[in-house]
């Protein structure tokens, strides 16, 4: 049932690809359907409107994978199939109905067809809200469904004529037509650039020497030298007995499990440093892990041995280790406080675990109040203060400080979201004051409020720590489309 390999060597791939431009994936897109697809129809001009506005979503919804991390939390295969499904049911809906059903379109086009692909709930929620733009009672009076390019003025046309229409559309393709800040043009220029280099790296992989004339073996026992020196000690894991209280608190049990962390960290490091600098001598044999690290540290990498048990990051080793001395610094300073209170302010980043801070503040609000740990919920205040400026422990929660946004920069003046400056790819964000409090006491689902999820690293997906709510002037779903968020390593 396979072809023969000789004729494999001697033919030509092809592959079918989504083409590049949003106007020529609004052409692909309706490429599939014709004048008798409308016409047996009881409703052709609506259907129609349905079917180019759903044209138009899915366009986008492909075209904004090149937008990386802030486009999409994961990648989707979203699929020409998905769209024709899509008109399918757009046609037995339309017929079936006098008025066109949008809130039943939008759950099944996004809530069934297009939202079976999606595993993440922010880029679900992204999702619904293109669905409210490109689905909706605007589409059969016209409005710019594009920057730049308005819907047709009638749905009587030929699909010939609608085509043509969007040819004429002569927009010009930029973050805004997807609803995000043109700053993300910077970042997608910074990427690529990273991976011409990650490209040109791969290509001496297999050289033993640099252009410099250091051998991988030369270069890695450098780097052994350089980390060695850097690295901070191990640090000896406060007894719970120094808090002077009758039940430790958790936090008390948090700053143990990081210095826990953390030493078990550090001796990973030192083993599998030790262990490669005796094989460079000669007094072991190099194995296949060793041989890993000895590559890692030659590209001035983090070796995976050392990611297994340690925090999220996309540093380099240089920018990692440095890193991690602030972190042990940190900790050291969490120690030495009187009776191992928290600090002013915590630095959250700095912990292995940031979640683990944040139900340690829910925990311990619970446990003082007497209140029932699942009635409990955690919500945030921004300040406008720095952490300097913070001069005493907060009488309800916790200070957190080294917090990032992305996508928005922050109005200290009237503590909202605005639109990001110029070229400010992340915006350092003032402290912020965490709190629990009763869910009943506590309305999550604030208009005024953009939900804002946090995230460990600018990769975002599996990084995911919380919500953080943060004032919004303006409609949330201009945040929701612009990626919006806040991260800790910017």
């Amino acid at each position: 049932s396979f072809a023969p390999i000789a004729i494999l060597k001697t033919s030509i791939k092809l592959t079918n690809e989504a083409p590049d431009g949003l106007q020529a994936n609004i052409l692909k897109a309706m490429q599939p359907f014709d004048d008798e697809f409308f016409e047996i129809s009881s409703s052709a001009s609506d259907l129609k409107a349905i079917v180019f506005g759903i044209c138009v979503f899915h366009a986008v919804l492909v075209q904004r994978n090149k937008f990386g991390a802030i486009g999409w939390n994961q990648l989707y295969a979203f699929n020409l199939g998905d769209l024709i499904s899509c008109s399918q049911i757009a046609k037995q809906q339309v017929d079936d109905c006098d008025r066109v059903p949008w809130q039943d379109l939008r759950f099944l086009f996004g809530d069934v067809i297009y939202g079976g692909h999606i595993t993440d709930p922010f880029d679900r929620n992204l999702l619904s809200t293109y669905l409210e733009l490109f689905a909706c009672d605007e589409l059969m009076s016209g409005f710019d469904i594009l920057p730049g390019m308005q819907t047709p003025t009638s749905w009587d046309d030929t699909m010939e004529n609608l085509m043509a229409h969007v040819h004429r559309s002569h927009f010009f393709e930029t973050p805004a037509s997807f609803g995000l800040h043109p700053n993300v043009e910077v970042g997608i220029m910074l990427h690529q650039g990273n991976e011409l280099c990650r490209c040109i790296d791969k290509l001496h992989a297999g050289s033993h020497e640099t252009s410099s004339g250091a051998s991988v073996q030369e270069r890695a026992g450098a780097t052994i030298d350089e980390v060695l020196e850097k690295l901070p000690s191990s640090m000896i894991v406060p007894d719970a007995a120094m808090a002077k209280t009758d039940e430790p608190s958790p936090y008390v049990h948090l700053l143990q499990q990081e210095v826990l962390a953390l030493n078990n960290l550090l001796n990973t490091i030192r083993g599998s440093m030790t262990q490669l600098r005796r094989g460079l001598l000669g007094e072991l044999q190099i194995s296949n892990p060793m041989e890993q690290v000895m590559c890692a540290l030659a590209d001035n990498k983090v070796p995976h041995t050392w990611e297994k048990v340690s925090y999220p990051s996309l540093r380099a080793l240089g920018a990692w280790v440095a890193d991690l001395g602030n972190r042990a610094l940190s900790l050291r300073e969490w120690c030495n406080e009187p009776n191992l209170s928290l600090p002013k302010v915590t630095w959250l980043p700095g912990l292995f675990a940031p979640k683990s801070f944040l139900t340690a503040v829910q925990h311990f609000t619970a446990i003082r109040n007497h209140w029932a740990l699942d009635q409990t919920i955690v919500y945030t205040e921004v300040t406008k203060k720095t952490a300097e400026e913070i001069g005493a422990l907060a009488r309800d929660g916790a200070y957190i400080s080294g917090l990032f946004l992305e996508g928005a920069t922050w109005d200290i003046r009237t503590s909202s979201l605005e639109t990001a400056k110029s070229k400010e790819l992340v915006f350092e964000m003032p402290v912020i004051l965490v709190k629990a409090g009763l869910v009943s006491s506590h309305d999550q689902e604030q208009h005024d409020f953009y939900q804002c999820p946090l995230y460990i690293t600018r990769q975002r997906g599996s990084s995911y720590t919380c919500l953080m709510a943060l004032r919004s002037k303006v409609p949330t779903s201009r945040w929701v489309m612009g990626g919006v968020a806040l991260i800790m390593e910017p």
